[in-house]
C-alpha cells in the first residue's frame, strides 16, 4: 500500500503545481490588463492637452 500512498501524494504535488501555475498567469494578465487601462489613460490626457 506504500507505493499507492506515494504515487497519491506525487498527484497531489503535480496539481497543486498546476494550480500555482494558473494564478501566477491569471496574476500576470491582470497586470497586463492594469498598463493597458494606464496607458490609454495616459492618451486621453495628451489629448486633452492637444485640445487646449
Amino acid at each position: 500500500g506504500s507505493r499507492q500512498q506515494e504515487e497519491e501524494e506525487e498527484e497531489e504535488e503535480e496539481e497543486e503545481e498546476e494550480e500555482e501555475e494558473e494564478e501566477e498567469e491569471e496574476e500576470e494578465e491582470e497586470e497586463e490588463e492594469e498598463e493597458e487601462e494606464e496607458e490609454e489613460e495616459e492618451e486621453e490626457e495628451s489629448r486633452k492637452e492637444e485640445r487646449r
